[in-house]
């Protein structure tokens, strides 16, 4: 098996990867709001709520969890901005719905970005010519997606929760680093990528 058919062979595996990755991620965001949209329906019944909150080792609140019998995984309300409370501005049911609904909206980056991976692993599994500007466009583009997402996605998502949820904003590290630090890896490789396959042509064109 040459290089080029090895190669392939494991930008076949990542493709699949990425598209089980892709459409798991997809159906988790739908299937939360099919949950909301039941919620608000006279179909859904009543519902039973438990407010309670995560703690640090000396017992500080570090967020708000409501538990409902009707969902299974919990809902965190506070994040990064907002100090942990019981006070809402709407009723418990109207709050999981709310929450629910800004909680998938705020993650539709990623899944953009996990689409674009999805496709640059695609291309690379059919592509004779792995290295070609759009992929370095791709990777960059996922770079940029994962920066913005680290710089803005924890501060929307304070402020919609604060506007729809509790009332309450509370400044306290509201950046991502992790996925700066993830996205600005990305943006410079793509960056060394590219300019290497420019200097390769260049020198292929001199000979």
């Amino acid at each position: 098996m040459t290089d080029s058919q090895i190669f392939t062979n494991r930008a076949k595996v990542l493709k699949n990867i990425f598209f089980l990755a892709l459409i798991g991620f997809a159906l988790i965001m739908i299937f939360s709001i099919g949950l909301a949209i039941w919620e608000l329906s006279p179909l859904s019944g009543t519902s039973t709520y438990t407010v309670s909150y995560t703690t640090d080792q000396y017992g500080n609140r570090l967020s708000t969890v409501i538990e409902s019998d009707t969902y299974s995984p919990f809902i965190q309300i506070t994040k990064n901005l907002m100090r942990p409370t019981d006070q809402f501005k709407y009723s418990v049911n109207q709050v999981v719905v709310n929450i629910t609904l800004i909680s998938t909206i705020i993650r539709l980056p990623l899944l953009y970005a996990l689409w674009l991976t999805y496709r640059i692993f695609k291309e690379l599994s059919t592509s004779r010519t792995p290295f070609t500007t759009h992929l370095f466009d791709s990777i960059r583009r996922v770079g940029k997606v994962l920066v913005i997402y680290g710089l803005v996605g924890n501060i929307a998502f304070s402020i919609l929760a604060a506007i729809l949820v509790t009332g309450i904003l509370h400044a306290n590290n509201p950046i991502d680093f992790y996925m700066i630090l993830l996205g600005f890896v990305l943006y410079v490789v793509s960056e060394i990528m590219e300019y290497g396959f420019r200097l390769q042509v260049e020198v292929d064109e001199m000979l």
